[in-house]
């Protein structure tokens, strides 16, 4: 989709790029026309999907950059390498988020169970991370009048994880 509505010579901002989704909404926005900024962990590596993206689009429509959404100060660089290299961000993916996936043996933690620390974590990235990212990249919108923000959310919050998603869990 191109023209007014359409993200065609735009600038996309991806969160979570590394992960299994971050790739697919990359994708979508590339094949659109945008040039997408992929935020992930500074200690991440591509993954296959993201370097096939990469090879297919080159490094100048798709630029990885590692910053964290839960540490400001490196999402604030960020901003400030997108804004004077490309301009202000359009477009917003808010797809960064870590969960606690089941285990190898199917079990997993019942809710009374979750250790408080790995809620925290969950709760960091996932809610707070995804506030300070649209902080730090929304502002910018905001006044130039013009921008849009997508939060992935979970299926999980309706359905029971399916174990054919995750690697480490062998599937008959």
């Amino acid at each position: 989709m191109s023209g007014r509505f359409g993200p065609e010579g735009r600038v996309a901002i991806v969160t979570g790029a590394l992960g299994n989704l971050g790739p697919v909404w990359a994708e979508g926005l590339l094949e659109a026309g945008a040039t997408v900024v992929g935020l992930d962990l500074p200690s991440a590596t591509p993954n296959a999907a993201f370097s096939t993206l990469q090879q297919r689009f080159g490094n100048g429509r798709l630029i990885l950059i590692g910053a964290s959404v839960t540490d400001r100060a490196a999402l604030a660089a960020a901003r400030e390498r997108v804004v004077s290299e490309l301009g202000v961000p359009h477009v917003l993916v808010n797809n960064a988020g870590i969960d606690q996936p089941p285990s190898s043996s199917g079990g997993g933690y019942r809710l009374d169970e979750i250790p408080f620390e790995i809620n925290r974590r969950i709760f960091e990235v996932n809610t707070l991370g995804l506030f300070q990212v649209a902080q730090i990249f929304g502002t910018d919108m905001v006044n130039a009048g013009r921008g849009s923000v997508i939060n992935i959310g979970s299926l999980y919050a309706s359905v029971s994880p399916d174990p054919r998603f995750y690697d480490h869990i062998e599937t008959d």
